[in-house]
């Protein structure tokens, strides 16, 4: 005759394993679910990129755009989480004007000699802007110009640059990248001739997929409005991307994930094709 043996839910740790009758007494990533055992799901990283130091503090919030961010305070940093990137928003606390760089042999290791007090301590982080490397030490302040250079023959014309949302809350990360694109820029019309156009993130995308904007809770037209909130605005585009250009190789990691230069390499299409089809240039 068989009989049916039934086991409450939970793992019982204060009695033994013959007092814990009709009890489970150990388990290992399981979880408890309608009163039945269950393997736990696990867990997917969210990025590729290492913090620098020690997360102590994280904050979750939503802008009046609706756009969902993640801020994170490093013992070295204070970083913004938005679309499965991390932006340094980290308070400059001194500003020096000059710091001379040298080497002292044909190594890449150089010496920093401020024009004041700095009051830094041993693993503070430092950021140089507008920087001359010394010669003789293997690097080099052109290396984009370089790579501007390999394609310099083949007869480009235009050149397109996402720019960021001047209306962005986030007037730091706007600051810098602002002050990039003014470099490349220059660099693009020393080079190549050329005087770039821009368009926003959000035209690229707009522009680029129209089917993407869509009536959002309030009844208004916008990009992502049907999408749940918190959806991956990125692999969104990805997919889009991938749909319309079968013939890319994307890269993957080892876990079989996308890497992060896929995401890149889509928004760069998307920008160049949303810039080309709000100016009636793109051809199907």
């Amino acid at each position: 005759m068989l009989t049916k043996i039934k086991f409450a839910p939970g793992i019982d740790k204060q009695d033994t394993a013959v007092g814990a009758e009709g009890r489970w007494v150990d388990s290992d990533n399981v979880r408890f679910r309608y009163g039945l055992p269950e393997k736990v799901g696990g867990w997917q990283s969210l990025l590729t990129d290492t913090m620098v130091g020690a997360a102590r503090k994280q904050h979750a919030f939503v802008d009046k755009d609706g756009n969902r961010y993640i801020g994170i305070g490093t013992d070295k940093f204070l970083l913004i989480y938005f679309e499965g990137q991390l932006y340094d928003i980290t308070p400059i606390k001194t500003k020096i004007t000059t710091v001379g760089m040298s080497n002292a042999d044909a190594t890449q290791e150089v010496s920093l000699t401020f024009s004041a007090a700095h009051n830094l301590e041993a693993g503070d982080i430092i950021y140089l802007d507008n920087v001359t490397v010394p010669s003789g030490v293997g690097l080099t302040d052109a290396a984009f110009e370089k790579k501007l250079e390999e394609v310099k023959d083949l007869g480009i014309v235009e050149v397109i640059i996402e720019e960021p949302l001047l209306t962005s809350n986030n007037l730091y990360t706007v600051g810098t990248l602002l002050r990039y694109n003014a470099m490349i820029v220059k660099t693009v019309h020393d080079v190549l001739g050329v005087i770039p156009k821009f368009i926003s993130t959000y035209n690229a995308r707009k522009y680029a997929f129209p089917q993407l904007v869509r009536e959002n809770g309030k009844g208004k037209r916008v990009l992502f409005g049907k999408f749940p909130k918190g959806c991956d605005k990125k692999k969104i585009i990805w997919e889009e991307v991938r749909e319309l250009e079968p013939k890319i190789e994307w890269f993957y990691t080892r876990n079989n994930t996308l890497r992060k230069e896929c995401f890149d390499m889509a928004d760069a299409y998307t920008c160049v094709k949303g810039y080309m089809c709000k100016e009636d240039i793109w051809q199907i």
